[in-house]
Formats: structure tokens, sequence, C-alpha cells
């Protein structure tokens, strides 16, 4: 999975956002929920020349995000939420732990505060990553503009793979208005594209095999059982092993005799 170095290198220089609503496209996405905002216009910038994601701006951010989750579960397949940092993050958390809960894979793709403005008690600064760590699969916070791609990959391989569930990555507008190389990667270089599939004969043999240890399986448990109490009571014996052990020995050795005659006391 992933890209060679000289994928990386290769390819026009475009914006860190283009790349990322580039990736959106390789994914299938149609679709974007969310509100503008000071730290994620450049991905709106983008998503507005490109015909193919139809932007849903809504009145509220945890409504774009239900709205997410609503659109995954009805088409079967993945959707983005995009809103701005701070209180933008706090409005979709309760349709985001929905999704975690519910393993309904919705990606949220949000601004964070720029660096310089960060640990000055700006007024939406907040530490987001440990804020959404416990309702997604995969929080992550964008460093540099070359990491863009390989988040946006890793978002949607983590989302969709059994069970599926919630992912978050965030950006800052200095780290997506910055210039990369475009790599374009097929989404079946780096994740499962095709979902697993259990033949029902499997199942029916699986359980026939299940159902044969039920009847069969318990007295070869038991001597195996009491194979190990032997031995452990015979290293009693030799003065290696302290009282307690010799205890110890003993009881599980009961056990195994009293399991074993249960269960052939429930086939009989």
């Amino acid at each position: 999975m992933g890209f060679s170095t000289n994928e990386k290198k290769s390819g026009p220089t475009i914006s860190g956002a283009r790349a990322l609503v580039d990736g959106l496209l390789r994914e299938g996405i149609d679709h974007v929920f969310g509100i503008p905002g000071t730290q994620n216009l450049a991905i709106l910038d983008e998503l507005r020349v490109t015909p193919q994601i139809r932007f849903i701006l809504t009145r509220h951010e945890q409504g774009a995000a239900f709205m997410a989750y609503g659109f995954a579960r009805a088409a079967n397949k993945p959707s983005v939420v995009t809103v701005t940092e701070g209180p933008g993050i706090t409005n979709i958390v309760t349709a985001t732990a929905a999704a975690f809960k519910g393993n309904v894979p919705v990606i949220s793709i949000t601004g964070v505060q720029e660096s310089g403005m960060r640990e000055r008690d700006a007024t939406q600064d907040m530490d987001q990553i440990p804020f959404m760590k416990p309702i997604t699969k995969w929080a992550y916070s964008i460093p540099y503009p070359e990491k863009i791609q390989e988040a946006v990959r890793k978002a949607f391989r983590v989302a969709l793979t059994e069970p599926q569930g919630p992912t978050h990555i965030e950006a800052a507008s200095e780290v997506l208005l910055q210039q990369v190389s475009a790599e374009t990667t097929a989404p079946a270089a780096y994740r499962n594209t095709v979902p697993a599939v259990c033949d029902p004969a499997q199942m029916d043999a699986a359980w026939a095999l299940i159902s044969n240890c039920a009847a069969t399986g318990a007295p070869v448990a038991a001597k195996a059982c009491a194979a190990r109490a032997d031995k452990r009571r015979s290293n009693c014996a030799s003065g290696t092993s302290m009282a307690t052990a010799c205890s110890n020995t003993a009881s599980r050795a009961a056990a195994c005799t009293a399991w074993s005659q249960l269960r052939r006391d429930g086939g009989a």
C-alpha cells in the first residue's frame, strides 16, 4: 500500500487544498456537508470549482455532521463533513460519536488554528486531536503540505476497514495553501475496494465443526488438562515447588475432573 518516492515527486504542482479535493474525487465523494470558516476556506474554494462534488451548506455544524451520517447510511458509502476550528469541531461531536457507535464511515475534514496563533489564547484555539480521538477510529492533525494526500488516503482506509467508523483529519490554512506535488494513487492501491463476503456454505460448515466439538472435544480437553495436572503434581512431589503451587495444582486438577464429568453428563 502507498506510493513510491518517485511518485511523490512526479506530477504537477498544486495547492494542498486542491490535492485534498482530488483525493475526495478518487474516493468517489460527490457530496460534502458543512459550514465555511477561516481555516477551511481553502477547501471550500476548491469545491466551488469542482462540479463533481456538491457542497451542502447547513445552518449549524451539528446538522452538517448528522446529514453526513445519514447520507453515509443511506448511500452505503463514506461521506465527508467540513467545518472550521474550535467551536466548529465541538459542534460535530454528537454526530461523530453516533457514527462511532453505529460503525458509519464519516470523515470529518476541519481547520485548525494557524501555528502563529497557537498557545496565545486565541478565541478558537483548542487541542482538537485529544478531543476527537475517543469518538473516532483515527484522528490526525496534518503538520505540513506533503502529508495532506497521505492523510486523506489513511482517513478513508481506516474509516472503511471493518468495523467501519468515523475518522478525522485537520489542517490549517497555511498548510492547505502551500504547493505540493500531485499524487494520483488509486484507492485500490492502499485499501480494500471490494467488501469481504462470507459464503453461506462456509458458515454452515463452520457451525457443523463447532457443534461436533461440543460433543467430542470435552474428553480430549479433559485428558490434556489432567496430564498437565499430573506433571505439576510430580513437580510438587520432587520438592521443587512451593506448597501453595501444590494446592493450586490440586484445585485445577479437581476443576478439570468436575468439568469433564459435567460434559459427560450433559452429553448423555
